[in-house]
């Protein structure tokens, strides 16, 4: 397998988990807001769903195309033998992947919360209670690792990888 087939995979991995999570916001979440009053927020649960099913839809059927943008294009060999940089490159996106799979569910949920009860002199981020915030706050530095492994994997690859071991065309 090439890199590139390695992050497809993760992307299709990603593609389940994004539809996976889509269905609580386009059942059961729009059922609690309705129960609390917040009548106007449950479409914004509705656009929650719908957009990780997008993107659960778009992950699914493009892998490829968004790998190769990803992990630049290398030689297409089967072989077994994969250089070590492009090895822990492929992984530091995968790494990325699963991260950025865990925080997204978790600050959208909390940026609903806050959408659900913000008043209209008041921003989303302050209607949250304390906990909220620092918890939408790790969400947010957790998002932002994950961005960076992903779209940066060389850089993840040249700190793990000896310098004397990266190819000068990969970097």
């Amino acid at each position: 397998m090439t890199p590139q087939q390695i992050v497809a995979l993760g992307i299709r991995i990603f593609a389940l988990f994004a539809a996976f999570h889509s269905i609580p916001y386009l059942i059961r979440t729009p059922t609690d807001i309705s129960n609390t009053g917040f009548d106007s927020s449950v479409y914004l649960s509705y656009g929650f769903g719908v957009f990780l099913l997008i993107i659960a839809i778009l992950f699914w059927f493009f892998p490829m195309t968004l790998a190769h943008r990803i992990v630049p294009i290398t030689k297409a060999e089967n072989r077994l033998n994969v250089q070590a940089f492009d090895l822990v490159r492929a992984g530091g996106v995968l790494i990325g992947l699963w991260i950025f799979s865990i925080a997204l569910p978790g600050a959208l949920w909390f940026l609903s919360i806050g959408i659900a009860t913000a008043t209209e002199n008041q921003s989303y981020i302050a209607a949250l209670p304390v906990e909220g915030k620092i918890k939408l706050a790790y969400y947010a530095v957790n998002l932002g690792l994950s961005l960076i492994l992903i779209f940066k994997s060389h850089l993840f690859a040249s700190i793990v990888i000896r310098d004397s071991q990266i190819p000068k065309d990969n970097i």
